[in-house]
């Protein structure tokens, strides 16, 4: 579930920026220990929140890294005594299968084919962009500005492997949405006719997206999902094993996935 360690690290990055405590320090390494559990690419927080903590509070730095490193650790172990050693093999046989030596070559046309699917990231990105220049002119910048070029660089590296999708998009869309917020937001007080051309195109890209959102609200619709395991009850008998992609179709069928993906 995507979403999920997107919202973990913006908390994170929330609690660093609004305040300066030793509970808000603990508070964010757990929220970025847990993004990672949830999702072995979410790394681009704790990145984030380290160099800003490194040029404000270096008091702090230690803290967070140890109690993020501390937690991430305990909460593998967990996860692997609880999988019976199978989290370990599949993270070992999975992290870099899709990784070759073309890795490089595939980040363009993959980004070209995701056009299509995402035309809201694609106006985003460069409004981000241009907030991030003024940003760095005006010597304003803030933890969120930070976030962009590290989820950026987690995005070069997922698109290295085959295989990468919109949900790889989420997390610098987010951020882009964020920083095109400010954006408005400063020319607004600084160029009123620039900032209304900023909705306009959101908007625009907004109503583009909207076809794609409804085709993707069907294909996961429960009843469409339901009808998929009927099917396969009755190609499968009850005690058969089945080797899927997918983990939440053995466990459909109260079974313990072969290989989680």
């Amino acid at each position: 579930y995507d979403p999920l360690p997107v919202a973990l690290q913006l908390s994170a990055l929330a609690l660093i920026a609004r305040g300066r405590g030793r509970v808000a320090i603990v508070i964010a390494a757990l929220l970025c220990a847990l993004a990672l559990l949830s999702k072995l690419g979410a790394i681009w927080g704790v990145g984030t929140i380290g160099v800003w903590l490194w040029s404000r509070n270096r008091r702090a730095l230690g803290p967070f890294l140890g109690v993020y490193l501390a937690a991430s650790g305990l909460g593998f172990l967990l996860v692997q005594l609880a999988s019976e050693g199978r989290f370990w093999q599949n993270v070992y046989a999975f992290s870099s299968s899709a990784v070759g030596e073309d890795g490089i070559g595939r980040i363009p046309p993959q980004l070209v084919e995701m056009a299509s699917i995402a035309p809201l990231f694609y106006v985003l990105l460069p409004l981000a962009v241009i907030e991030l220049v003024l940003a760095r002119r005006g010597r304003d910048i803030t933890i969120y500005h930070v976030a962009v070029p590290f989820a950026a660089a987690t995005l070069i590296i997922a698109l290295t492997r085959s295989g990468a999708g919109f949900n790889h998009l989420l997390d610098l869309t987010i951020l882009s949405a964020v920083m095109t917020a400010r954006l408005w937001m400063r020319w607004t007080q600084e160029h009123p006719s620039r900032a209304a051309l900023v909705p306009i195109a959101v908007m625009l890209a907004t109503i583009a997206s909207y076809p794609l959102l409804v085709e993707a609200t069907e294909e996961i619709s429960p009843g469409r999902l339901r009808g998929d395991i009927l099917f396969l009850d009755r190609l499968v008998g009850p005690d058969d094993r089945i080797l899927s992609e997918d983990p939440s179709i053995p466990i459909a069928r109260d079974q313990v996935p072969v290989v989680l993906d």
